[in-house]
């Protein structure tokens, strides 16, 4: 029973596809008499709270990443260079 935030998105996803099929079909029947569908602009307003869906989660996952990559890097570095300076000796 995971809700992650990718669920949240998906879940989000499907209601804007299915909300956009539902209003892609309604000016279909309703285009004989658009003087009366005055008022029907006014429900492209709740769809505009959709976009608060939690984006900013997807960088976070990427800071450990970089972290290891800098302790690694930095171990066999001073073991090369410890090695290069005998052998320029003789």
């Amino acid at each position: 029973m995971k809700f992650t935030s990718t669920t949240v998105v998906l879940s989000l996803l499907v209601s804007m596809t299915l909300f956009q099929s539902a209003i892609a079909q309604a000016p279909a029947t309703p285009a004989v008499k658009p003087a009366s569908h005055h008022p029907a602009p006014h429900h492209p307003a709740p769809h505009h709270p959709a976009p608060h869906h939690p984006a900013p989660h997807h960088p976070a996952p990427h800071h450990p990443a970089k972290k290891h990559h800098r302790r690694v890097a930095a171990v066999p570095k001073p073991v090369v260079s410890k090695h290069h300076k005998p052998a320029h000796k003789p």
